[in-house]
């Protein structure tokens, strides 16, 4: 006998929720100051947190998407690259998830998110 995951629906749609207006709060705080390093590894820790509670609850699409964002920053939070004013404008914002956690809180069925477009960024170590 499986874990009846509705359960634990409104817990997830709450914690993720937090998850992404942190996630929001970190890139208008790097907005003013792109090397923080700090806000940096909130961003990634915030994406990696957000995925790891989605897929646990079978949300397999932002899940993914998560994973893609996750392996993007790595470089950045790790230190191996910088980021710059284009690259944390290409970052997504939080409508999309906000907008997943919407359709999954009212219908319990997950938006398309889509191709996640990134420029590809060279190290800079």
């Amino acid at each position: 006998m499986g874990v009846n995951l509705s359960e634990y629906k409104s817990l997830f749609i709450q914690t993720a929720v937090a998850l992404v207006q942190l996630y929001d709060q970190s890139l208008l705080i790097l907005k003013k100051d792109i090397s923080n390093k700090t806000e940096i590894e909130k961003l990634f820790r915030t994406i990696h947190s957000l995925k790891s509670q989605s897929l646990f609850m079978n949300y397999v699409r932002m899940g993914e998407y998560c994973i893609k964002l996750e392996a993007f920053l790595y470089p950045f939070k790790n230190g191996s690259t910088y980021l710059t004013g284009d690259i944390l404008s290409a970052l997504p914002d939080k409508s999309l998830f906000l907008t997943n956690l919407k359709s999954i809180e009212n219908t319990d069925s997950e938006v398309v998110f889509g191709e996640l477009k990134l420029p590809v960024v060279e190290n800079s170590t």
